[in-house]
């Protein structure tokens, strides 16, 4: 690790996200503070969609990192077994077969105190270890230049734009095959 600090990682699942609320809304509200002007980013709207839409999913799972008692970043996703995005993965992806749920990498933020240490990439690769998926995909804000720039060197790739709601922002997609990294594990 750069900084020679280790960080904690821990998992929890949607029955220990209330006791984490306070960490990961300080987390979720520093790291998206350009944002608030922008109701959907609001972290009563951020919670609501995390506690009613994502956590009750299958194999919901939040990483998050901590040094000390500190929370210092999180990412969360689980399986979709509803929806075909399977039309965009294989524009990208042609080698792959549809016969299987996606991975949806759902949230992923670090507070900005802490970025820029590797911590980010530690979290990103603690909630994608062993996933049996064999892609995975996230949303990502277009004019988010630094999150683009760590997403493509971690091997994301960008399908297509998407609004996953009415009243959110359109989005790129991307996505990441989850065989290669196994295959480069198992080497």
């Amino acid at each position: 690790m750069q900084n020679g600090d280790p960080l904690a990682l821990r998992h929890t699942g949607p029955t220990g996200l209330d006791e984490l609320q306070q960490q990961i809304l300080r987390v979720y509200s520093a790291s998206h503070a350009d944002q608030m002007h922008n109701p959907w980013f609001h972290p009563d709207q951020f919670w609501d969609r995390l506690i009613n839409l994502y956590a009750p999913t299958r194999a919901f799972d939040l990483v998050s990192g901590w040094r000390d008692e500190e929370m210092v970043g999180y990412a969360f996703g689980s399986a979709r077994d509803t929806d075909n995005p399977w039309p965009e993965i294989r524009r990208v992806l042609p080698h792959l077969q549809p016969d299987q749920p996606v991975y949806i990498f759902r949230e992923f933020a670090v507070h900005p105190d802490w970025q820029r240490r590797s911590y980010g990439h530690e979290i990103h690769d603690e909630l994608l270890r062993n996933r049996e998926e064999q892609v995975a995909q996230l949303l990502v804000r277009p004019d988010n230049g630094p999150a683009l720039a760590a997403y493509h060197s971690w091997g994301w790739v960008k399908a297509t734009t998407k609004q996953p709601f009415p009243d959110s922002p359109v989005f790129d997609l991307l996505i990441l095959d989850l065989t290669v990294r196994r295959s480069v594990k198992d080497d």
